[in-house]
């Protein structure tokens, strides 16, 4: 039976005689060596017995195995292809059955090795023959030391101490590694007891197991202990003993090897270390972080995340991201985990978290995957930032940017955005509504092209320097009066405010512009400026005392009246107004004042004023309220001399109604409306009427009643126009019982103007009304269709009137 062949060549170099001679001269094997030319080069003497008592022929040297073959060709055939095999530099083997002399049959390993010369190639080849058992024996014996050799060979290299030690714990080898780790020599360990080395914690521990081992009853479990160095610090072992017995059975020694943990228990400790300075990091962080496996379940979670979620560690242990994610986020989340999962790439998302407590929270998540030494994933990680806060401003400053636009755009007042060089970024409808830019030529356009733009050349550098002032040190500007020009050439005015927009330093980033169109206000200041100027005129002219402000002081307008009446300059202060206040009268008119002030209604009462050069008299103060917006900006009053009027309570009446309507109105032509409506009442006149003096423009007449300016409007223009004309304005009281048969009025017009048209008034005054300052009011006029009405009384009671 054949073993697998093998290439092992013998080397010879380039003479094969000595190299064989070597080899079969002192060997007590079967051997036999042949040339490359199948020539007998050498065999050994029982290498010639065996074969002459095998074939009966005796081989010589020299001899060819061909010569053989042809004495005993069934027999050499196959052994000279087992030659020619190892001629060919094969090594191999084969088992044959040999016969003894006492024909019993042996079983043999022969073996053929090829020979090698110096040029590589075989020269020879040399045939051994072995007894099966002794090549067995052999074979034990050669595995055996080349077991032990392996065996030393693993020991003096070993990483680990393997050592043998005494049942008493006595050293008796220690391993090359002993020196390395240990950092003593071998020799010095060897008969030291090895609690000398031990850790005096973990003596008593190691003593015992010892024990246990020596005597057969422990087990080959490890043991973990210190042992000290010659350096000083003790590194860690893991040690395991076995018990070694003699063959019958008797405990002999114990070996041993210990591996040392020193660095795997440093590495250890630094990954705990660095785990704790881990979990210390992750839970003191402001953000969440969260680890979860492949499947989106929890595997790590920090407090801010569990603050987050509103759930514990324990809690979402069980959990996945599904549970706490909204589910309206739901799906989009799942596709850049399936990204993250394919790609790689981390991604950025705003989700929802939902809370037990059905709360919603917004939050950042930048998510990212954990890769293990060869590229696979471990698991994912995600850092959480809530912003909350943020998306709710946002959303905040989205509702204030439309509430912006909406005011914006339907805004009666143009609104300009500037860029820093104060050209139009932006403008809202109005703009375009009042310039009539479009928005394409607006974008762009230079700020200063467009204001300033008022007469005149000083005024436009003083303007310009202003705005330019104003955009480049970022200073803001309210009510700043302005021209705005048009691109077909026509202007407006405006009314302008700029407020700038900085940076973090005070740069001017650019600014936003405010201004509408006042020309409606130009022109209300302008008829407001013209009727001030026309009620100063008449507040000038009426006889009365009139004032205006705070009704006990201080008064911000009095009259020349006023200012005649009380010999005062200007306005008085509130101690000048009190003053002049009767010391009794005092309380009640300060009482009166106030309730009417906190009523915000008109009020009157009586009271004693010091005039100069005729000491207290008494007077009726009228005070109404100029009401603006729903509340009073000022009081208009009079103050009525009642001292002479006493004894014609009739004519006082008159004067507090005139007063009252003068305090209620400070419109001039109400004035004397009421002027007249009284003097018609007080006279019992049918018609009456007010015929203004003319200054400075036409004014129209004022009538009590619609049919009285048909009744008297003639009558005055005939006496203007019949004779008197020269005495105008007029200063004569005229008073006719019956104007039928008065002269003055007879050459004027027919008397009778027949039955269809009879005259109206046949009763007839006129009363002349002037100031103080000599300046003519106008006149008054009374008629009645029924004669002798009007008597001496009427006449003083509206003569009186008109002098105050």
């Amino acid at each position: 039976m054949n073993k697998p062949s093998e290439r092992f060549p013998l080397h010879a170099g380039s003479d094969l005689e000595p190299f064989v001679k070597a080899l079969v001269d002192d060997s007590h094997e079967i051997v036999s060596v042949i040339d490359a030319q199948l020539r007998f080069v050498a065999f050994s003497e029982s290498y010639s017995r065996e074969f002459e008592a095998l074939w009966g022929v005796c081989p010589q040297r020299g001899q060819s195995l061909d010569e053989l073959l042809n004495r005993l060709p069934e027999t050499f055939g196959p052994v000279k292809r087992d030659w020619e095999r190892a001629l060919a530099g094969e090594r191999y083997r084969v088992f044959e059955e040999f016969p003894t002399s006492n024909r019993s049959k042996r079983p043999r390993e022969i073996e053929f090795r090829p020979i090698i010369g110096s040029q590589g190639k075989a020269i020879g080849a040399i045939q051994t023959a072995r007894e099966v058992a002794e090549a067995q024996a052999q074979e034990e014996e050669q595995r055996t030391k080349e077991g032990e050799a392996l065996h030393q060979t693993m020991i003096e290299h070993s990483r680990d101490v393997v050592f043998s030690l005494s049942l008493e714990g006595t050293l008796h080898y220690v391993s090359p590694a002993w020196e390395r780790i240990m950092g003593t020599p071998c020799s010095d360990a060897v008969d030291v007891h090895i609690e000398s080395y031990l850790h005096p914690d973990d003596l008593d521990a190691c003593l015992a197991h010892i024990s246990m081992i020596a005597k057969g009853e422990g087990s080959d479990q490890a043991i973990e202990h210190r042992a000290r160095t010659t350096s000083g610090p003790w590194r860690v072992f893991s040690t395991r003993l076995a018990l070694v017995r003699t063959a019958p059975g008797v405990p002999s020694h114990m070996v041993g090897t210990a591996i040392d943990l020193t660095e795997r228990v440093l590495a250890e400790k630094a990954i705990r270390e660095s785990e704790q300075r881990f979990r210390a990091f992750v839970d003191q962080a402001s953000v969440g972080i969260a680890h979860a496996d492949m499947t989106g379940r929890f595997l790590l979670v920090n407090e801010r995340y569990c603050e987050l979620v509103g759930r514990t560690r324990e809690e979402l242990s069980g959990l996945t991201l599904a549970d706490v994610t909204h589910i309206d986020d739901m799906s989009r989340n799942l596709s850049l985990i399936e990204q993250l999962d394919r790609t790689g790439q981390p991604f950025e998302m705003e989700k929802r978290y939902v809370r037990p407590d059905g709360s919603v929270i917004w939050a950042k998540v930048r998510a990212s995957l954990v890769l293990d030494e060869a590229g696979e994933p471990i698991f994912s990680q995600a850092i959480v930032i809530d912003v909350t806060e943020k998306v709710v401003a946002e959303a905040a400053l989205r509702r204030q940017l439309a509430t912006t636009r909406a005011i914006s755009d339907n805004a009666d007042s143009a609104l300009l955005l500037l860029d820093e060089r104060a050209r139009i970024a932006e403008a809202n409808p109005a703009f375009y509504r009042l310039t009539g830019l479009s928005h394409k030529k607006s974008v762009g356009f230079s700020a200063y092209s467009l204001l300033h733009l008022k007469r005149g050349v000083e005024h436009h550098k003083t303007k310009h320097l202003t705005m330019r002032r104003a955009f480049a040190d970022g200073i803001p500007l309210h009510g700043h009066e302005d021209i705005c020009r048009r691109p077909d050439g026509t202007t407006f005015p405006v009314s302008l405010s700029y407020t700038p927009i900085l940076d973090e330093m005070g740069g001017v980033l650019g600014g936003v512009i405010e201004f509408r169109d006042v020309t409606k206000e130009k022109q209300a200041e302008r008829e407001l400026q013209k009727r001030e100027e026309r009620f100063r005129f008449l507040a000038e002219a009426i006889p009365l005392p009139l004032w205006a402000g705070d009704p006990l002081g201080p008064l911000t307008f009095v009259n020349a009246r006023w200012r005649e009446l009380y010999q005062v300059e200007s306005a008085p202060s509130r101690e000048r107004v009190l003053a002049i206040v009767h010391p009794e009268d005092l309380p009640s008119l300060i009482k009166t004042s106030n309730e009417g002030m906190a009523a915000e209604k008109p009020f009157s009462t009586r009271c004693r004023l010091l005039v100069p050069g005729q000491g207290y008299r008494w007077h009726l103060l009228s005070a109404t309220p100029e009401i603006s917006e729903g509340h009073p900006m000022e009081w208009i009053g009079t103050y009525v001399d009642l001292h002479d009027e006493i004894e014609r309570e009739q004519g006082l009446e008159l004067t507090a109604r005139v007063g009252q309507a003068l305090a209620e109105d400070l419109n001039l032509e109400r004035i004397l409306q009421a002027l007249t409506d009284s003097a018609v009442e007080a006279t019992e006149a049918e018609y009456g009427g007010f015929f203004q003096t003319a200054q400075d423009e036409e004014k129209s007449p004022l009538y009590a009643t619609p049919e009285a300016e048909v009744a008297l409007g003639r009558f005055v223009d005939i006496l203007q126009s019949d004779g008197k004309a020269d005495s105008y304005p007029w200063v004569d009281v005229v008073r006719s019982g019956d104007v039928t048969k008065d002269d003055r009025f007879a050459a004027g017009f027919s008397l009778q103007e027949g039955p269809e048209k009879p005259l109206p008034v046949r009763s007839y005054m006129e009363i002349p009304v002037a100031s103080r300052l000599t300046q003519n009011v106008g006149l008054l006029v009374l008629g009645h269709p029924d004669p002798d009405l009007f008597t001496e009384k009427h006449e003083r009671l509206l003569v009186a009137f008109a002098a105050q």
